[in-house]
């Protein structure tokens, strides 16, 4: 006659397949959490490359507000009668506002602050070799501009024409 399984032998799947199931959900933990770990690091990568390319991006503007106005003043001889549209439609295109300051620290052009930029960034405007006077470009967010932000790959878009 077969021996019958003792008490101990019908436990043991049991408390085998407790053990497996327990360790499976113990490495499926880990991996979850191994995931999401690696998930947060690359958004705060992404985030900060995105940052520091938007600053990159809002000096580069600020430089070229800075040169057009003393292209503007080059033309004209003098902050009067220099035609600041240029600037300030570099301002506004990377998403700023300037504000054109003599060598004295004067109100030359631009807007009165409509409020606190986020991030305001100064340049010196210099003709032939003398600083003639100041650029104050503020940026209210930090993001891409132009065409950055219009289209995923970067670059210029053409829509046709």
């Amino acid at each position: 006659m077969p021996e019958r399984p003792t008490l101990a032998d019908r436990e043991r799947p049991a408390l085998v397949r407790t053990i497996t199931a327990r360790l499976a959900l113990a490495f499926l933990a880990v991996a979850m959490g191994a995931l999401a770990v690696l998930s947060l690091l690359v958004m705060l990568a992404a985030t900060r490359d995105v940052a520091d390319r938007a600053r990159q991006e809002q000096d580069q503007t600020a430089a070229d507000v800075a040169q057009a106005a003393g292209t503007a003043y080059a033309d004209a001889g003098s902050w009067r009668g220099a035609d600041l549209d240029t600037p300030d439609a570099l301002a506004r295109l990377g998403g700023a506002e300037v504000v054109v300051l003599d060598e004295s620290g004067k109100r030359v052009s631009g807007p009165a602050p409509s409020g606190t930029p986020r991030r305001l960034v100064h340049k010196e405007v210099v003709v032939g070799g003398r600083h003639v006077g100041t650029v104050a470009v503020g940026f209210s967010t930090i993001r891409l501009s132009g065409a950055d932000r219009n289209h995923p790959g970067g670059g210029l878009r053409h829509d046709g024409g």
